[in-house]
């Protein structure tokens, strides 16, 4: 599972509409929808701020290996 996968996924279960987690987590709801999309990396300090919107690390992202060209 991807960030985007994860943020979308932990939202949808419990969470709050994109807007209620763009404000909780102090950006804006297009960035929300960028991650969810896939068109954004968010950084370590912006997952910290959605987890904590969420209350859970659960899920949220995962680490994908790649060989030495970046291929999975």
């Amino acid at each position: 599972m991807s960030g985007k996968d994860g943020v979308k996924l932990a939202r949808a279960k419990d969470g709050p509409a994109q807007a209620q987690l763009a404000s909780k987590a102090k950006v804006t709801r297009h960035r929300i929808g960028l991650i969810e999309a896939g068109r954004l990396a968010p950084s370590l300090k912006l997952y910290t701020a959605i987890a904590n919107a969420l209350k859970t690390w659960d899920g949220l992202f995962s680490v994908e290996q790649t060989d030495e060209d970046g291929q999975r």
